[in-house]
């Protein structure tokens, strides 16, 4: 329950799985090799220079993965979000490290 609107029941129950040391909502929707890639790149840029500001990290996130596999990739970086997104089948990730979430998705 979310204040006083319900949520419905397929949201209330999120599974999630450790992942390359990162905590990864199952089920993903994303090949392999493009999750493996996102958590990397999710990695260094948290440990790089802008790695305190969300803000920059979404923004780096996003341009590197728009250039790795074509535009229009959207990133979300930070410790508190909600989202309901439409994404492209194979497109999609939500996963943590530390306290740090990201949703990487893809769509049109």
């Amino acid at each position: 329950m979310f204040g006083d609107v319900a949520q419905p029941e397929e949201y209330q129950t999120v599974e999630f799985t450790v992942y390359k040391n990162a905590k990864v909502m199952s089920p993903f929707d994303m090949p392999d090799y493009m999750l493996d890639y996102t958590i990397a790149k999710a990695k260094e840029l948290l440990e790089g220079d802008n790695g305190s500001n969300a803000q920059e990290v979404a923004t780096a996130l996003k341009r590197d993965l728009d250039e790795k596999w074509q535009p229009c990739w959207h990133v979300t970086v930070g410790k508190n979000f909600a989202s309901y997104v439409v994404h492209q089948k194979r497109r999609f990730v939500y996963f943590s490290i530390g306290k740090i979430s990201f949703l990487a998705y893809k769509a049109q």
